[in-house]
């Protein structure tokens, strides 16, 4: 059976933002990064570890998996494909009608 990936945008930036960092990054300067709570961003990166999208260590750095550059992989492939198609605004694909 295949996996449903459920990642909110909170997440996926958070992602983004660790890969941005070479992989590595503790979460208090995720935080910093992000404009958001230290507190917020200990739950993003907890939730992401649950998921296996990231290792956080026992200090608090949040290390992203294979798993999760696959899935920044993916979203990159799928906005390209978007953009490619005419995608609109939110990512959407705009159809054209003839």
């Amino acid at each position: 059976m295949e996996e449903v990936i459920k990642v909110v945008s909170m997440e996926r930036e958070a992602l983004a933002k660790i890969s941005e960092r070479g992989g590595l990054v503790h979460y208090t300067r995720l935080a910093d990064m992000m404009r958001i709570s230290r507190y917020y961003a200990h739950l993003i990166c907890d939730s992401l570890g649950r998921d296996d999208y990231i290792d956080v260590d026992a200090v608090g750095r949040c290390k992203i998996t294979p798993k999760g550059e696959n899935f920044l992989k993916e979203e990159m492939l799928l906005l390209k494909y978007q953009v490619e198609k005419g995608g609109g605004e939110n990512g959407k694909v705009s159809e054209r009608v003839n």
